[in-house]
């Protein structure tokens, strides 16, 4: 039986002495006409993933410039944005103050006016008063010429004028 182990060994060591013949000669083959083009592929595999990262980060980088500068861009909008409305806002306070302004001096000018057209009616009324109160001294001195008073009728005389003169008061 030992005899039989030893035939399968040799058999075995000859089968697998051809099958490592065999598979150096297919490793030569291999690397003789494969290696090069597999490792021309890998190679190019390799550089275009390197090529693909390398776009992707300067993709990447671009994306964060533009993403910056439209947040700097939007900063800048929401400060003007901030300015024109501050400055509208002054503008606004700026005519109020100015409307007012306008409106109490134009309110003191009408009063003033007011106060001079009251004056210039008093004035005329004065006059007015003066011009019957001459006018009535005048009928009386006439009437008292007219006639000779005596102290009764001098007396009624002055009565008179006065009730005449309060009469021409009231109609005013």
């Amino acid at each position: 039986m030992m005899n039989l182990m030893l035939l399968g060994a040799v058999s075995s060591a000859g089968d697998t002495l051809f099958v490592l013949i065999s598979f150096l000669i297919l490793l030569l083959l291999l690397k003789k006409f494969a290696w090069q083009p597999l490792t021309a592929v890998m190679q190019e595999r390799a550089n275009r993933v390197a090529s693909d990262i390398d776009n992707a980060e300067e993709a990447k980088k671009n994306a964060n410039a533009l993403v910056a500068e439209q947040q700097s861009r939007l900063k800048e909008a929401k400060n003007e944005s901030s300015q024109i409305i501050d400055q509208a806002r002054q503008a606004s306070l700026k005519i109020e103050k100015e409307m007012m302004t306008e409106s109490r001096a134009e309110v003191a000018r009408m009063k003033e006016q007011a106060k001079d057209e009251i004056e210039v009616e008093r004035q005329k009324t004065l006059a007015n008063a003066k011009n019957e109160i001459s006018l009535l001294s005048v009928q009386l001195a006439e009437q008292l010429i007219k006639k000779e008073l005596t102290d009764k009728g001098h007396a009624q005389l002055i009565d008179d004028f006065i009730e005449r003169l309060g009469d021409s008061n009231e109609l005013k």
